[in-house]
């Protein structure tokens, strides 16, 4: 049995393998890789979330932590967790650029002034509005992008009569089709990994008010709704 608290290492760890098996898979059963490779990013996903539940935990917030465990087995929240830190880590990037060219003498002042924390509030002031902005209109985008990625899975992986009487089987996944569930998974494990290197690099109660960040963020249930939940006995 290992750690609950490294436990998004064995996930990712879990992902890398399905990584594997979707790319030997891709020429000879296109279907199955693609499946693979969507079940991959569900792992990114629940490794993610469960990093931040953890981080949250840290700081004394059981009742809220355990109201999130719910999520991590909901498929469609662990896609969205895994669209959503590839779209994160652009956009970061991005905005970090930004404000060096707007702050250009930011590095400096940070190294040389007495209050660098002062500095890094002035730094964060410039970047958290655009990036809170964009997520809150891209999280939604995600959310639904995420139900389709569930439905095709299904399609990768059985023979199915639908609700309108078509029949759909695996064999119509094509090869692009699992390159590019291929990719997003190659995307979301770097992604994940980078965030996690960088909230790390920070105290612990930087970690958690980041990691409560994420998940109010991107989650599908308030807090405080979790937290209701875990008291009460479950969701509704």
């Amino acid at each position: 049995m290992g750690s609950v608290k490294w436990l998004h290492k064995d996930c990712f760890r879990n992902a890398d393998r399905y990584l594997e098996e979707a790319i030997s898979l891709k020429e000879s059963n296109p279907g199955h890789a693609l499946a693979n490779a969507i079940l991959g990013q569900e792992e990114v996903g629940k490794g993610f979330l469960i990093f931040c539940i953890e981080i949250v935990k840290e700081q004394d917030k059981q009742q809220i932590a355990r109201g999130w465990q719910k999520l991590i087995k909901d498929h469609k929240q662990k896609l969205t967790f895994a669209l959503m830190v590839s779209f994160a880590l652009s956009l970061i990037k991005s905005e970090i650029e930004r404000a060096k060219k707007e702050m250009p003498n930011l590095i400096e002042k940070a190294r040389t002034t007495r209050d660098p924390l002062g500095v890094i509030k002035q730094y964060g002031s410039k970047i958290a509005p655009p990036i809170f902005r964009k997520t809150k209109d891209e999280v939604k985008k995600a959310a639904l992008m995420a139900r389709e990625l569930q439905e095709l899975k299904k399609r990768g992986m059985y023979v199915d009569i639908l609700p309108d009487g078509r029949v759909s089987t695996p064999f119509e996944i094509s090869k692009a089709d699992a390159e590019k569930q291929i990719e997003k998974l190659k995307e979301s494990r770097e992604a994940a990994e980078k965030i996690i290197e960088f909230i790390l690099k920070y105290p612990p109660n930087i970690r958690k008010i980041v990691a409560q960040l994420w998940l109010d963020e991107f989650g599908q249930y308030s807090p405080r709704s979790n937290a209701e939940n875990a008291v009460n006995g479950g969701a509704s």
